[in-house]
């Protein structure tokens, strides 16, 4: 089941599955911006990530001495929400805390995601919970992708992701077998520089992950039309790029909270990255996609 949309400029449609994103379409040009999920190369579209972002290392994690299992990126995104709002450009789905959630993650949660529609954007909102009386660990990701190339004809190679400032940045190694990060850095990868250029290649080594980017806008963009999308990831601790060799599309996912680490403790507090609520508060981010 979906729900779908609309004003003056774009049209979107979300799947109650994993409240996922599965539509963008700019109605003046036709253009669908959102990967359309073709199982061949991977079957998603804007997957949410919670309560983990990332692997677990051996897909297990402790908490207070008991062992709760954990698959890449959490739970959310395999599980129906509740649609609680719907108006004319507003959709609110709810996600909360079960019987069978708590197998996995022993907390009290709610979480709610909430699509809106300004003018030529799409401002997607997150809001955790903490709905239980002691404190909370939680991590946080969208995972949106972006159809590249926007038109027939184009290659992928055509396009760059350019962002507002130049950057001197280091970018966060993982190791592409497991999953998990390496506790290296390639250093400089972004060396006063606003572009990366979108190659065949680029993803080889899996996501591109940055902590600490000077900018809070990137786009995809392109010289051979006037097209792009603009993505404002502000209040994120940090920013991935990622794609499959080859496959005509980019994900742009901005976190809060990182895979494990090698070596690391397997301790749900002791995550690099995790966020802590206490008890009763909640924490709330929203990033944004602007259609040209």
């Amino acid at each position: 089941m979906k729900e779908t949309i609309f004003n003056d400029y774009l049209e979107v449609s979300v799947k109650q599955k994993g409240a996922e994103l599965c539509s963008l379409i700019n109605k003046e040009t036709g253009i669908q911006h959102v990967w359309q999920a073709d199982p061949k190369y991977w079957a998603k579209h804007s997957p949410i990530l919670f309560p983990v972002v990332g692997v677990v290392d051996g897909g297990i994690y402790t908490y207070k001495g008991v062992e709760y299992p954990m698959s890449k990126h959490g739970f959310a995104r395999d599980h129906d929400f509740e649609l609680a709002t719907k108006t004319d450009d507003t959709l609110v789905y709810r996600l909360v805390a079960t019987e069978e959630t708590k197998k996995m993650y022993p907390f009290d949660f709610e979480l709610l995601l909430t699509y809106k529609l300004e003018r030529n954007a799409l401002i997607f909102n997150y809001k955790v919970v903490n709905k239980g009386n002691v404190e909370m660990y939680f991590s946080l990701g969208g995972h949106p992708a972006f159809t590249c190339p926007f038109l027939e004809g184009e290659q992928l190679t055509d396009y760059v992701l350019k962002f507002e400032k130049k950057e001197t940045v280091n970018q966060l190694l993982l190791n592409i077998d497991n999953g998990l990060f390496t506790g290296k850095e390639e250093e400089k990868a972004l060396d006063n520089e606003d572009t990366i250029a979108l190659t065949n290649s680029l993803f080889d080594n899996d996501a591109l992950v940055y902590e600490g980017l000077a900018s809070e806008k990137v786009s995809i963009c392109t010289e051979k039309n006037e097209h792009e999308l603009t993505f404002d990831f502000s209040g994120w601790k940090y920013l991935a790029f990622w794609s499959q060799p080859t496959v005509p599309y980019v994900c742009i996912e901005p976190w809060l909270g990182l895979a494990d680490f090698e070596g690391a403790s397997g301790g749900l507090t002791e995550k690099t990255g995790i966020e802590k609520l206490e008890a009763q508060e909640t924490h709330e981010v929203s990033f944004s996609v602007t259609v040209k």
